[in-house]
């Protein structure tokens, strides 16, 4: 098995428990001291810095427990059109996929949304979400 050294505070879900507290409260000190100069790489830092690293010296650990869900029902924008997009298997639809690895996210969410939400048929590279590549940009003939 492997392990997990860091994970993406873009969707995650915090249960009312004293550690949940604990964890917001250690993470909004820790961006609290970065000032104005608080960027979306130093939240996930803090984030991730609260959630993993065990009690030392004086500071306690947290002490949220850690699930990682199934990652084609919660799937992140890479997975979707590198991976899903071209699976010959009946259309899976994630419950939610995260747009942060692909440029032009709008036009991806749209397209998504038609083709996972509202059960869209684009079975062409030229149209709807059949039409972007797994990287960058839009597909070309020949790209599997």
């Amino acid at each position: 098995g492997g392990r997990v050294a860091s994970v993406d505070a873009g969707f995650f879900r915090l249960a009312p428990t004293y550690e949940s507290v604990a964890l917001a409260e250690r993470v909004a000190t820790r961006t609290t001291a970065l000032g104005a100069d608080v960027s979306t790489i130093q939240e996930q830092d803090a984030f991730n810095a609260a959630v993993f690293y065990p009690s030392y010296g004086e500071t306690v650990a947290v002490g949220v427990t850690r699930r990682t869900l199934n990652y084609l029902c919660f799937a992140n924008s890479k997975t979707v059109f590198v991976f899903m997009r071209k699976d010959k298997t009946p259309r899976h639809s994630p419950v939610m996929i995260h747009f942060s690895y692909h440029p032009g996210e709008l036009e991806r969410m749209r397209d998504a949304y038609a083709y996972y939400g509202a059960g869209e048929d684009s079975s062409t590279f030229t149209e709807g979400f059949m039409k972007w590549s797994g990287g960058p940009g839009l597909a070309k003939a020949g790209d599997d």
